[in-house]
């Protein structure tokens, strides 16, 4: 399995986070798995062993950006990049600020038996309400890539996209080709590349929740600040990567994630 990141034009917060989640991940990879980075800061990871760091040019950003400079076209695009480097890996796309809390096996086991997954069930968004209905009063009743746009399409978050390598053949490029016509179409594109994922891989298959996987999008402030600890924790302490392990199953983030999301309901109170 390969685990990706896509992070460039990035703060070093949001690298703080990238490296947290590699961690994470890291604590329970196997042998032949690996954790590649598409980054325009690849120095920043060298130091983490299990990574690979691929330079991604300015040219390149902008060429994924596509014409309409749109960003996340580029979450689509360092997807495909990484499918022809690893064509026969089932291929686990994740968001900066996540973190594997669950067991990777439920990961590995639903790849293998070809059933993609993304972060979670956001539903049809006719049904939603600011610029995710505007994307799809534009869109409802056409057809892009081949798939035409029901009132029984769902959107899934894209935080976390997992592809069986059986899909990476078609998934991505017909995804990149919706993204691109939807773009065409002047739609609101703030969640068009999450969209066109979506359905994509449901026109093939039924989507799972990515449940092992943590996408705190919510509660960055807090999250990113247990991250920063752990991290300096870690390197303080000087620890191996068997010692890190070990570490991370101690912490339990998904007992973690119960309480940071306690202190924030908290600190919304008081």
């Amino acid at each position: 399995m390969t685990f990706l990141y896509y992070i460039v034009k990035a703060t070093s917060i949001q690298h703080l986070q990238v490296e947290f989640s590699i961690r994470s991940v890291r604590a329970q990879i196997n042998a032949n798995d690996r954790v590649v980075v598409l980054t325009d800061a690849p120095t920043l990871y060298s130091h983490l062993s299990c990574v690979k760091a691929i330079n991604v040019s300015e040219n390149q950003i902008q060429e994924w950006e596509g014409q309409h400079r749109f960003f996340w076209r580029g979450k689509i695009m360092a997807i495909i990049y990484t499918a022809e480097l690893f064509p026969l890996e089932d291929v686990v796309y994740l968001d900066g600020d996540t973190c594997l809390a669950g067991d990777i096996e439920e990961i590995r086991k639903l790849l293998h038996h070809g059933h993609p997954l993304m972060h979670k069930r956001e539903g049809n968004p006719g049904l939603m309400q600011g610029k995710s209905l505007n994307m799809w009063n534009t869109i409802k009743g056409k057809t892009y890539a081949g798939i035409t746009m029901t009132d029984d399409q769902e959107m899934w978050n894209a935080g976390v996209v997992g592809i069986p390598h059986s899909m990476l053949n078609k998934v991505p490029y017909q995804a990149l080709k919706m993204c691109d016509e939807i773009l065409d179409d002047h739609a609101e594109p703030i969640v068009v590349e999450q969209f066109s994922l979506s359905a994509c891989l449901q026109n093939l298959a039924t989507m799972n929740a990515a449940t092992a996987i943590i996408h705190y999008w919510h509660n960055k402030k807090l999250w990113t600040q247990y991250a920063a600890k752990v991290i300096s924790d870690i390197t303080t302490h000087n620890l191996s990567v068997d010692e890190e392990k070990r570490y991370f199953k101690q912490m339990n983030l998904m007992r973690v994630n119960r309480w940071l999301k306690t202190r924030r309901i908290l600190n919304k109170i008081i």
